[in-house]
């Protein structure tokens, strides 16, 4: 399992897998066992995948709101005026 992957869970899941991906990155692969997690690496990688599943959970858009960016920038593109980022984005992603 890839770090992408854990980025689009819930929480619940999230931590669930999160062994795994640390497994894979820090380890190349296998089981963490309960010896393995006191390691500094492996707490190390826990804190900057959480840090980074985190950040990208504040910023997820709701379908909704993407949405609404992208008709707010098909009107500006309709009435010739310039685009936020966001809605930059939005379109072109």
């Amino acid at each position: 399992m890839y770090r992408k992957t854990l980025m689009n869970m819930s929480q619940e899941r999230f931590d669930e897998n999160i062994d795994w991906v640390i497994a894979g990155e820090v380890y190349g692969s296998g089981t963490i066992t309960e010896d393995v997690k006191t390691h500094a690496d492996y707490q190390s990688k826990k804190d900057e995948i959480t840090a980074e599943y985190n950040t990208y959970q504040e910023n997820k858009k709701t379908p909704e709101e993407i949405q609404a960016i992208k008709a707010s920038a098909k009107a500006k593109l309709i009435a010739g005026e310039a685009l936020t980022e966001d809605e930059a984005n939005t379109i072109v992603l």
